[in-house]
């Protein structure tokens, strides 16, 4: 029988107070993902919008949410290294 590869928190008082070891990163990939979407359609809306102020508006929205989704995605790079150089 294998067991599941999990870490136990400090307050593992329970059998059901654990969360998977990649938990972390699973849920850093879903943030890059959704920034990513994100950006996807505010420079959509930019594109289909006719008002010039909501057109600059949704242009910045876009290009935070690239910068963000960047940010996001060197940490990860960094983590992946990180746990790389521990193994």
């Amino acid at each position: 029988m294998t067991l599941p590869n999990i870490c136990w928190s400090s307050r593992a008082a329970s059998a059901l107070d654990y969360r998977p070891r990649n938990a972390p990163m699973r849920d850093m990939r879903k943030h890059l993902e959704k920034l990513r979407t994100d950006a996807a359609e505010c420079a959509l809306i930019r594109d289909l919008a006719t008002d010039p102020a909501k057109r600059e508006l949704f242009t910045r929205l876009a290009e935070h949410l690239s910068t963000l989704a960047r940010e996001v995605e060197a940490a990860i790079a960094a983590k992946l290294d990180d746990d790389n150089a521990q193994a």
